[in-house]
């Protein structure tokens, strides 16, 4: 077993669980800019997020990765979430 989201280091970390999950914009986390920091840096934007592909919804079962259900997926997602005041807690999951 390995850790989906694996960085060599502080920013290789946040520039996976971004690629993983998406960059944090104004529109997904209202005041993210507003963070310390959060203008020091320019991530790398992608148009394709890497969860649904890490995680596909209800794959074959010879498909020889992990996928999860709809209700797995979207929990998943919720937890992921980048934005605290999105984010799902332990009594909500």
């Amino acid at each position: 077993q390995e850790a989906i989201m694996q960085g060599q280091g502080e920013l290789d970390q946040i520039d996976k669980i971004f690629a993983m999950v998406g960059v944090p914009t104004e529109e997904t986390w209202p005041g993210f800019s507003k963070l310390p920091g959060a203008g020091v840096f320019r991530w790398k934007t992608s148009k394709e997020i890497q969860l649904p592909k890490k995680f596909p919804v209800n794959a074959p079962p010879h498909f020889r990765q992990t996928f999860l259900d709809g209700n797995g997926f979207d929990l998943l997602s919720k937890m992921l979430a980048l934005d605290p005041e999105k984010r799902i807690s332990a009594e909500q999951a």
